[in-house]
């Protein structure tokens, strides 16, 4: 199957890179190993064939005041434009956990033409990379990419705030795992333009949350899709530092 993939900002066309398959990198590390038996596992092979790798297009580093919950975004070593990160980085004190929620807008999304649904999870097979990761938990979700059109974000809870976190241009950032009717189904990524029926489509399933932010499950039902209450846009408070 071919899932569709859309830059949904045309400011963020030439920015980010389609997601790649995970499988090829992954099974050639254990192949270099010492036990060549793991690439071999059926198991192993049929979780990560239709996993593909979400990266970050740009340098970021931010730390958090508890006095003010406020995000502090340290400029000296963030390449995006200080003022763009407005529409970039949510942090909404009514959304948070025990922890501070912080999202990070991608800015691309995923349509299929059949029923398909895609998982949003840690980059499990990358954490090691990035001491970051111990200080944030992620938000994981599935969405009903058929069906209900939304951004794919980068949700998380921030465990310890009195920790930056700073993540580098081309870092995982999340796996994206493709799931469909037929259980040996293979899939590959096809960008496509972010135009007519599919911009429609999502204006209206981002529209409807925006208008009914509660008690939308006749809403979601009629779409198919489970509501992501991290999933809104909304006008971020932050300070640079």
């Amino acid at each position: 199957m071919n899932i569709n993939w859309h830059i949904v900002d045309d400011r963020f066309e030439l920015v980010y890179k389609k997601p790649d398959k995970i499988i090829n990198p992954m099974m050639k590390e254990y192949n270099n190993g010492n036990n060549k038996k793991i690439s071999k596992c059926p198991g192993i092979n049929d979780m990560w064939s239709n996993v593909f790798v979400m990266r970050l297009p740009f340098d970021f580093t931010i730390s958090f005041d508890d006095r003010m919950s406020r995000v502090m975004i340290d400029e000296n070593k963030t390449t995006i434009d200080t003022k763009e990160f407005s529409d970039i980085i949510v942090n909404d004190p009514e959304l948070y956990t025990n922890y501070p929620v912080v999202q990070i807008s991608s800015k691309q999304m995923f349509s299929s033409d059949k029923p398909c649904k895609v998982s949003i999870i840690p980059p499990i097979f990358h954490l090691h990379e990035n001491d970051a990761w111990k200080n944030i938990r992620y938000i994981s979700g599935v969405i009903d990419i058929h069906n209900w059109h939304r951004p794919v974000n980068f949700p998380f809870e921030w465990i310890d705030t009195s920790k930056s976190i700073s993540f580098k241009r081309g870092d995982p950032i999340a796996y994206a795992i493709f799931n469909s009717e037929n259980l040996d189904e293979k899939f590959n990524i096809d960008k496509k333009e972010f135009s007519g029926k599919i911009k429609k489509s999502y204006t209206a399933c981002l529209g409807a949350r925006d208008i009914l932010p509660i008690n939308t499950r006749e809403l979601i039902d009629a779409n198919k899709n489970s509501k992501c209450p991290f999933s809104k846009m909304s006008k971020f408070r932050f300070w640079k530092r």
